[in-house]
């Protein structure tokens, strides 16, 4: 339902699911949005780069390096 309301008042909400995500998919998808709305906390995304699922480390490590050319 988050992923569909682009609201920035809802990022703490996007955070909070983030945070209490059970496994590395669901983690994605929440960095994904927490990403796409410019509010991901540069300690998630530096923690995500070893996260337990591939395709999670990839997308943070890609940021990462993307946001520290900025």
């Amino acid at each position: 339902m988050a992923k569909e309301q682009k609201a920035s008042a809802l990022s703490p909400l996007v955070l909070w699911f983030y945070n209490k995500a059970p496994d590395g998919i669901c983690r994605l998808g929440f960095l994904e949005q927490l990403v796409e709305r410019g509010a991901c906390p540069s300690e998630i995304l530096f923690e995500a780069q070893w996260d337990s699922y591939t395709f999670g480390r990839n997308f943070a490590r890609a940021q990462w390096i993307f946001d520290s050319k900025a």
